[in-house]
């Protein structure tokens, strides 16, 4: 389902959305259940608005700011009071 950063919701799969990536946070490691990993999180925008994008391991290095990705099968969760799109493995980022 394709939708635009106004349309996310909690709870929402399998979406796709095409945005502008206008700032990304500094990566930093966490521990997770599968061991140590690389998190960053950045913000995608296209013209109706503006979400959160939670950016794991080797999608980091998939974007930059400025460039304009396409996400597909991604679902929406509810983290530290902000909506943010996950990318899960089966997911893709397209830069275009």
């Amino acid at each position: 389902m394709k939708v635009k950063a106004k349309d996310v919701r909690k709870d929402m799969n399998n979406i796709s959305i095409r945005g502008k990536i206008v700032s990304i946070e500094e990566e930093k490691i966490v521990n997770t259940i599968n061991g140590k990993a690389k998190i960053a999180r950045a913000i995608i925008e296209d013209e109706t608005g503006r979400v959160n994008l939670t950016l794991w391991n080797e999608q980091i290095e998939k974007i930059g700011i400025g460039k304009v990705i396409e996400i597909h099968r991604a679902y929406v969760v509810h983290y530290k009071g902000n909506l943010s799109l996950n990318v899960p493995r089966n997911g893709k980022i397209i830069q275009l």
